[in-house]
């Protein structure tokens, strides 16, 4: 019997703090959107990233090169968003472009734009 009386007298004190803590929900929540705002946005980033490169790298490993001798080149321009460079090993090599001009220099077999306007 006194056991049992233990059992409830905690488990009301356990609701009784947990109906105050109620009220600080709110408080708490906006002072971590606050402060980790960062941390979700890098992370968001990160599976977008992850997700295009596996896109990408899908799309270049499926592809047929009859006429290579060596692993298909990715260019990838420096205003391409999402793309991180892969971490592992990967079936082809990837050049990244800051200017347009340096495509004549590169062997591109495919070829990765970021954000362009159509007069680029």
């Amino acid at each position: 019997m006194l056991q049992l009386q233990l059992k409830v007298k905690g488990a009301s004190q356990l609701l009784y703090l947990l109906h105050g803590l109620r009220a600080f929900l709110p408080i708490f929540s906006l002072i971590y959107l606050l402060c980790f705002p960062a941390a979700q946005a890098a992370n968001s980033a990160v599976q977008r990233d992850d997700q295009v490169n596996r896109i990408v790298s899908g799309i270049i490993s499926f592809s047929h090169w009859p006429q290579l001798t060596q692993p298909p080149q990715l260019c990838v321009f420096a205003s391409a968003q999402h793309l991180a460079q892969p971490q592992g090993p990967t079936p082809f090599s990837v050049v990244w472009i800051n200017q347009t001009s340096e495509l004549t220099r590169q062997r591109c077999d495919a070829i990765y734009f970021g954000d362009q306007t159509p007069q680029q």
